[in-house]
């Protein structure tokens, strides 16, 4: 893709940081999550403290846009210029997740946050929503009302 048509994309569907409320939320979230993960997932080998270094924000929101897409985890590149704190330790770039999931459906938010989670926890490239991921990502389901409720 050309300069140009980035830059075209871009005026699109502009970059959303959410109101402080949101940011807050989301970021309550992912904590509660990320502490649930080692439990979780106790025979996964990952490193747990760099997952602290993650950034997490929104998704740009398309105009006129059906998208179903809840959240995205992004690989690091640092040949690309966007290598995170750890990135070397936990190989994301950063997750992000639709905006108004964090109050309108916190279920939902949850979940996908932790789907994300389990793509950088089993760093599958070749087959990324393979068995193994499935095996991994219902973890979650039992625990989402509770931490909704934290």
């Amino acid at each position: 893709m050309n300069k140009q048509s980035r830059n075209r994309a871009r005026k699109d569907s502009p970059r959303i940081i959410g109101t402080y409320s949101e940011r807050i939320r989301l970021l309550q979230l992912t904590q509660r999550v990320w502490e649930l993960l080692p439990r979780l997932h106790p025979e996964l080998n990952f490193d747990h403290e760099a997952f602290a270094h993650i950034t997490v924000g929104f998704l740009r929101e398309k105009r006129q846009s059906s998208s179903r897409l809840m959240g995205l985890c992004s690989f690091s590149n640092p040949k690309r210029g966007n290598a995170v704190k750890h990135s070397e330790r936990h190989g994301i770039h950063r997750i992000l997740i639709q905006r108004r999931l964090v109050f309108e459906d916190p279920g939902e938010c949850i979940r996908t946050i932790h789907h994300e989670f389990v793509h950088a926890m089993l760093k599958d490239f070749e087959n990324p929503h393979g068995d193994r991921f499935w095996e991994h990502e219902g973890r979650i389901l039992p625990f989402i009302s509770q931490l909704i409720m934290q």
